[in-house]
């Protein structure tokens, strides 16, 4: 599965105090991001992991991008 956490494809959004916390994926094992434009406010992106190579955290593809603002994102891994 992609984005075990969140997936977001072909959207604009803003992600608003919420904690993506410890899931696995093959690739963003806490959010997968296509063809999206999003935020991340006052929010947790922790301890999640990627078991086909990248995006441990955070995966973007198709051209995705992404701001973080007052924003952790730490502790997480592919493998």
């Amino acid at each position: 599965n992609y984005g075990a956490g969140l997936t977001l494809d072909n959207s604009i959004s803003n992600i608003v105090n919420a904690t993506i916390f410890n899931n696995t994926g093959l690739h963003g094992g806490g959010i997968f991001i296509y063809v999206s434009k999003y935020n991340i406010i006052n929010g947790v992106v922790s301890n999640n992991t990627a078991t086909h190579t990248f995006g441990g955290g955070i995966a973007l593809r198709g051209g995705s991008d992404y701001n973080t603002i007052n924003a952790t994102v730490t502790a997480n891994k592919s493998v």
